[in-house]
């Protein structure tokens, strides 16, 4: 997913989050998520930066978005992993009552 390095044109504007909230409107806690990563930039706000810094091509600024920290895997990974492992666990326990059921099986059609 890629997005553009909010901070890094605000900066290069000598802007503040605070100056750049009031010169679009929005809250600058908004601001300070979308340079963390936590929510996307809309195009909108891309549209609003670029006629407020006067910018016709965001293209060096734009960066490759990732939610995982170096050494950790993504979080989706994490999700991932417990699913397949909850998963894996019912398939088991499923094998087992399968196992059980035709061992009951056999033994009822040893008494017939």
């Amino acid at each position: 997913m890629s997005s553009y390095n909010l901070k890094a044109i605000r900066k290069e504007h000598h802007d503040t989050q605070k100056g750049l909230a009031e010169k679009t409107g929005y809250q600058q806690s908004f601001i300070s998520e979308m340079e963390t990563g936590k929510v996307n930039m809309p195009d909108y706000f891309i549209e609003r930066l670029k006629e407020i810094y006067g910018i016709e091509d965001l293209e060096k600024y734009r960066v490759e978005k990732t939610r995982n920290k170096p050494g950790r895997p993504p979080k989706e990974d994490q999700i991932s992993s417990k699913i397949v492992e909850r998963m894996l666990s019912i398939i088991e326990s499923q094998n087992i009552r399968l196992a059980q059921l035709e061992e009951r099986i056999h033994e009822l059609e040893r008494k017939k």
